[in-house]
Formats: C-alpha cells, structure tokens, sequence
C-alpha cells in the first residue's frame, strides 16, 4: 500500500491534485466510513464511495488529494481512510514545500518636489523579490505628468533578486500633479501601487543678495573716507532650474554729490551655479577745467594775494642787501613770524582754504561726509514674465 505522496513544490496560494488509490482486498464488501485529510491538504472522495457507501471485493478506488500551501516552506499532513475492513484507518503521510514569492517595492512613496514647467525630474525605486519562488510576468505603468523611462529589466524576478526603476516627472501645468504607479505580478499581492507626488511651478526665479558667499542679505553696509571707492559683492542663485542672463542697474535713493555707481560684470548669465558681480560707489569724480574756483578751495581776497606776492619779494631784497646791512639778518626770524601769523589770520592763507578738503587737482570733485544709499536692480525675462530682485547699498563717507 502506499505510504507517502509527495507534492514537490508548490507556489504559496497555488494548488496542485494528485490521486490516491485504495484497494479492497478481501472478500467481503468493505463499507466506508469517511476520508479526510489535515494540514494544508484536503480531499475528494473521487470514485470512492460516499461515508456508508461499500467497496467490493477485489475492488480499487481513486481519492483526489489536493495541496494548497498556506505559507512557505515544507508543509506536512495525514490522509486518513476508515472503513469497515479495518480496526484503525488507513493513513497516508502527505508532504510538500509551498514556495511564495513576495515583492517588496521601496520607497512606497516617491515625492518629486517643486519642478520647473517642461523641466524633467528623475527618480528610481527599488523591486526585490524576498520571498524563495520567483515573481513573474513583472509590468509596470504610470499616470498623470510621469514617464517610466528605465524599467526592470526582466519580466522575472528570482528570489533574493532586486531590479531598480527610473521615473520623470515633466509638470504640464502649475499646482499639483498627482500620479500613480502600477505594479502587476505573479506575486500574491498584485497589484502593487505607489503614489506619485510633484508640483508644477512658474519656468524659474531666481534669488539676489549682497554678501559674499556667505551671504543672503538684501541690504549690505561700507564706509570709507571721501575719494576711495566702496565695493559690495553681489550674488545671484538660480531657482527651479532657471536660465538666462541677468542684467545689473543701480539708482540711487540719497545720492552722493560728485558719487557715482557702477557694476562690473553690468550682465551675467546663469545656466547651473550662483555667479557674483561687484558695485562699487566711486566719491570723487574729474569735472572739465574752469576759470571757476573749484569747489573745496576757498577763495583769496585781493589783499591776501598781494601779501603773498609781497613776502617773497621782501626776502629777496633783504637777502641783497644783508652784504651792507649785516644788522639785517636779525631782523629776518621776526619777518618770517610776522608773514606766518598774517597767512594764519587771513581768511585762504597761500596755500587754499584752512576749512576745506585741499585739493592737488582742481578739477577733482569729493564726496562729503555724510550717509547715503542706492538700489541695485536685477533683472531678466524668463517664460515671457519679467523677473526683477532688488538689494539696497548704505553709504557712509567720512
């Protein structure tokens, strides 16, 4: 008779039949009482007779076992046959292996973020078939805004294999594009889904600050003493996949007399990183030559100038004549005393005014001390939409 009836190897949630034949071999008719079996098999009487129903001599009959693994791994169960030629029911050992696939998806999200219109963003996930029998007939699709552009590679997955993935998110409009991933299989949890998340924004901005690299600020300070220049590194940083070039201009807010602003690059173009640019604030500026009195030399009165062509004059008399009259040269530390306190006295002196900046150039203008401030204007035409950001300059001239 037979003992065992081995299934081999089985999918998790399939099933496979086999027979199982029970002969009567005595000679009388033998009455059934009931066929079972337990574990993840179970049983069909088949051409076997019904519980109180009777097998003739000499007469076989076929009992269909099926095995349907719940989990994997070897599963085990018992036939049982009780009839009337027997005192114990006849049994059978049952054995099999349910094999199951389990296909594990990560991330279980994937989240594309904030993407420029028509700009394409990527990101993959991950397949792995964890389970010990293999994922087959793998496909997969999407919707909305996203593209699968690297599927797996095979339609089956062994156990213990992975393969990866690769979507693009291209937003078609503003706002919110939602998706979906579907995920069909062999595998008992088909099918899988994966939600998809991205927002469509506006082609691009971009960001201005005064600052160095550390910088960030939309306002920046200097202080400098009237004629030297006062410089402030400016930053611009691409948004959103931005491009294109960026124009500087500066205006000012309260002007500096004789300042001026200038920005050297006047123009950059972005395709990727930050780039940098420089204003600076000029405090003195050349003006054409005039028979004017520049600005910053205080006048002489006629009186003034006369003593200073006088002086010199004297000297040099009185440096002629010291061969006669020795007796002069005393009198020369008094002279020179007397022309000092006279020049002190006078409102210009000889050499310009006491009170103002002197200048070696009359035709140089100074920036006087005070505090000023300009704007710095960036600005660009990007999807049709001018994009303009703005950084204010404090001036302060001692």
């Amino acid at each position: 008779a037979q003992t065992t009836l081995d299934f081999g190897t089985v999918q998790a949630g399939a099933s496979s039949t086999l027979s199982l034949q029970a002969s009567n071999n005595g000679p009388t008719p033998a009455t059934f009482s009931g066929i079972s079996a337990t574990g993840d098999y179970t049983v069909a009487n088949g051409t076997c007779p019904a519980p109180g129903g009777t097998l003739g001599p000499a007469t076989s009959c076929s009992a269909q076992v099926t095995f349907t693994p719940t989990q994997s791994g070897t599963r085990t169960g018992t036939f049982s046959l009780t009839s009337s030629a027997t005192t114990l029911p006849l049994t059978v050992a049952l054995t099999g292996v349910g094999a199951q696939s389990q296909l594990q998806v990560a991330p279980s999200t994937l989240s594309f973020g904030s993407i420029a219109l028509g700009a394409p963003a990527n990101l993959t996930l991950t397949l792995t078939n964890a389970g010990n029998a293999p994922v087959t007939g793998l496909s997969l699709a999407a919707t909305g805004d996203y593209v699968l552009t690297a599927p797996c590679p095979s339609a089956t997955l062994l156990p213990a294999a992975s393969c990866t993935a690769t979507l693009t998110f291209t937003p078609s409009a503003v706002g919110a594009r939602p998706g979906t991933l579907t995920i069909t299989s062999s595998d008992s949890s088909s099918p899988d889904t994966v939600p998809l998340t991205g927002t469509g924004v506006a082609n691009g901005s971009f960001t201005f600050t005064v600052g160095g690299s550390s910088g960030g600020a939309t306002t920046g300070s200097a202080s400098v003493i009237s004629g030297f220049p006062a410089t402030y590194p400016l930053t611009v940083t691409p948004q959103n996949n931005f491009a294109g070039t960026v124009v500087f201009n500066c205006t000012p807010i309260t002007a500096g007399p004789y300042a001026s602003c200038s920005i050297l690059p006047s123009s950059i173009t972005l395709s990727g990183p930050a780039q940098s640019t420089i204003a600076t604030i000029n405090t003195v500026t050349s003006v054409a030559s005039s028979s004017n009195v520049p600005p910053g030399i205080a006048p002489r009165s006629f009186g003034d100038t006369v003593l200073c062509l006088l002086f010199p004059a004297f000297i040099f008399t009185w440096k002629a004549r010291t061969s006669r009259h020795r007796a002069w040269r005393k009198v020369g530390p008094i002279a020179w005393a007397l022309f000092a306190s006279i020049a002190l006295l006078s409102s210009g002196g000889c050499g310009g005014g006491a009170t103002t900046k002197a200048v070696s150039d009359p035709n140089l203008r100074y920036t006087p001390p005070g505090t000023y401030q300009y704007q710095v204007t960036a600005s660009s035409v990007s999807g049709g939409a001018q994009l303009t950001q703005t950084v204010t300059l404090n001036l302060t001239v001692q």
